[in-house]
């Protein structure tokens, strides 16, 4: 299930807010969520599967090889899959700025003005 404890000392769920005051709220408000935009409940990603279109796949290799600095950072984009993957939805270069750390704000902004990457 993806929800996670905040540095505020709440609960969120995925990249959310940190509005829950419990793990247990956090998770009732998931499956509330997933009842209601789906119709009926599923079953989690509990394997910790991910599904990802081919451009998005050779996007996270090349930001592997090319940006990432440590394993630790590798872990949280790993983190950041698992999460988006939790409804079992094939994830695509729509969900690529919540996967990867927001890059320096002028290299993001010549980047958008060169229409290089869409960001």
């Amino acid at each position: 299930m993806p929800v996670s404890k905040c540095s505020n000392k709440k609960w969120r769920i995925g990249h959310g807010d940190c509005k829950f005051n419990s793990k247990e709220k956090a998770e009732n408000a998931f499956k509330h969520w997933v009842k209601t935009k789906e119709g009926v409940e599923m079953d989690f990603n509990i394997e910790d599967t991910v599904s990802m279109d081919i451009p998005l796949l050779i996007r996270i290799f090349e930001y592997m090889h090319e940006d990432v600095k440590d394993d630790v950072e590798i872990h949280e984009i790993a983190d950041r899959l698992i999460s988006l993957s939790a409804l079992g939805r094939v994830l695509n270069m729509d969900d690529y700025e919540q996967i990867v750390p927001a890059q320096d704000p002028e290299v993001k902004r010549i980047a958008e003005l060169s229409g290089i990457h869409k960001y």
